[in-house]
């Protein structure tokens, strides 16, 4: 299994995953937070970091709608008491991290799933937490 973050979530709705992430859709995730943020970006007409490199924002936001259901997105619910452990582990640890970034962390041990992030997202945090962690994580150039 492997998370991924908003900006390639979004490039999986436009089936422009690079070819890296060599995997079968069953196979992919996201959080609720990134998919929020990647929805949020979709909604605005303004042309931002998530909606720049897309053509047709219509035709975007249509393919997002059905490809949504193929993505494992875990219930906030199931990973809250995961989260704030081990936000407050890592933030002792030396490592804050945001929400989004520690929902990540607490969906990829829920799912044993690696995370992915575009190269041009990565959080240091993160990535330094996810290490500790034993969790893979993959920088993912476009």
């Amino acid at each position: 299994m492997i998370l991924l973050d908003d900006h390639l979530a979004r490039d999986f709705a436009a089936r422009k995953l690079p070819p890296t992430l060599d995997v079968t859709e069953d196979e992919l995730s996201t959080t609720n937070l990134w998919l929020f943020r990647l929805v949020n970006a979709l909604t605005r007409e303004a042309d931002g970091a998530l909606t720049r490199p897309i053509d047709e924002l219509a035709r975007l936001r249509y393919q997002l709608t059905e490809r949504l259901e193929v993505l494992t997105v875990v219930p906030m619910e199931q990973i809250v008491w995961s989260m704030a452990e081990r936000r407050e582990h890592h933030r002792a640890a030396g490592r804050p991290m945001s929400t989004a970034m520690v929902e990540a962390l607490a969906a990829a041990h829920h799912l044993d799933a690696e995370i992915a992030v575009a190269a041009a997202d990565v959080g240091p945090a993160l990535h330094a937490s996810a290490e500790a962690d034993g969790i893979g994580f993959r920088i993912v150039e476009p």
